[in-house]
């Protein structure tokens, strides 16, 4: 796969044409769209749909901003219903192992017969994927030029970082500002204060709940969404480098700590006075069940379908833990349900936890209290409230 276009293999209707549009600054996905082809956006997954004027060929562009090119192609592809598929261009070296992922074949038409049909799944160099793809005119030994066109500028959307639209541009200007100054690399940065930051999680049956998450925030006046780690293993730098949206830079008032995460339109404040997170102290030992309770669904809305999940830890005094894990759901005519659990021995020291499991394994992560409170703790960044 090259940059200024691609190479095409597969089926015959894939000979695509080098891009046309590699130095033009497309604004908006609405700049894809062929001259004199109608245009609409979806109001629930805002993507775009341009139908050609004789109704026979159409595109469609989205952008996915928590996915990996290899979902949103899985995803295209099942949409697409092909008749046979496939892939003509893979991850390259040039693109890295979550690259451009193209695919074609031939696809049904509404009228009967085959259409042929071009996909592509992009990373986009801001983050999140692009899934371009399209379909129209029976298989005559090759694509439709348009669909064609519309493939490779997908492609140098993605891959030059033009924004999708207005927010995944703020996103990237704040991004931006946030990396201007350099942030210390290493691990035993000296810390300000660790505080709770409210975000919202999905509870059973698709209900917003608020939550809390502990974050810490750095004498040098970087904050970091990085405690689900204990603090001796964060490397603010390389957070940045994985998670760029979990890096920002705090202020202080006389009554809050302010920040902005990229992303956000509105600035986070957090109250200097309130209750804030503690570790448990050294060769700690708990006595006690806590459980950590969500799901999705839709009966929250009025629907019929719900979804619930849990996940529990039961830790003794003796240094012996069990780990539950429970997911259910329910629709009309369907009920199902789920249960695991393992066993192991736990060790505390300060915020960090080690988990030695019975088959051997051995993860380590992070578990904080509230100040003068132990009925909620955090571990490895998500609340658990015991019973």
């Amino acid at each position: 796969m090259r940059r200024g276009g691609f190479v095409a293999g597969g089926i015959a209707a894939a000979m695509l044409v080098q891009s046309i549009l590699a130095e033009v600054a497309l604004a908006d996905p609405r700049s894809l769209k062929p001259l004199g082809w109608t245009a609409e956006q979806s109001r629930r997954s805002k993507a775009w749909t341009f139908t050609s004027p004789d109704g026979q060929t159409t595109l469609q562009v989205g952008f996915y901003p928590n996915s990996e090119p290899a979902e949103i192609s899985e995803m295209i592809t099942r949409h697409m219903k092909p008749s046979y598929s496939t892939v003509i261009a893979e991850p390259s070296a040039e693109t890295g192992p979550e690259g451009v992922i193209l695919t074609g074949g031939a696809y049904s038409m509404r009228n009967g017969g085959n259409s042929a049909g071009l996909a592509v799944a992009v990373p986009h160099k801001l983050g999140g994927v692009l899934g371009c793809y399209g379909s129209g005119a029976p298989v005559s030994g090759q694509a439709p030029p348009a669909l064609a066109t519309f493939i490779n500028a997908c492609v140098e959307m993605g891959l030059t970082g033009t924004p999708y639209n207005d927010e995944q541009a703020r996103t990237a200007q704040q991004r931006a500002h946030i990396a201007a100054a350099p942030i210390a690399s290493g691990t035993e940065q000296p810390v300000e204060a660790l505080v709770f930051e409210v975000y919202y999680i999905s509870g059973v049956g698709g209900m917003v709940l608020p939550d809390y998450r502990p974050i810490v925030l750095f004498r040098d006046g970087i904050a970091c969404r990085c405690l689900d780690m204990p603090l001796a293993d964060i490397d603010r730098s390389e957070i940045q480098r994985q998670r760029p949206d979990d890096v920002t830079r705090w202020q202080k008032t006389s009554s809050a700590f302010v920040l902005t995460w990229p992303g956000n339109r509105e600035p986070t404040k957090i109250a200097i006075d309130v209750k804030r997170p503690e570790g448990l102290g050294r060769d700690a030992r708990l006595d006690g069940f806590w459980r950590r309770l969500g799901g999705g669904g839709n009966t929250a809305l009025g629907g019929s379908t719900q979804i619930a999940a849990s996940m529990g830890y039961q830790f003794n005094q003796d240094g012996t833990f069990s780990l539950e894990r429970t997911a259910g759901a329910s629709a009309p005519g369907v009920v199902t349900s789920g249960k695991r659990q393992e066993q192991g021995r736990y060790a505390i020291e300060g915020d960090a936890l080690t988990l030695s499991f019975a088959d051997g394994r051995t993860e380590r992560t992070s578990i904080y209290r509230q100040q003068d409170d132990g009925r909620t703790l955090w571990i490895g960044g998500a609340s658990f409230v015991s019973r």
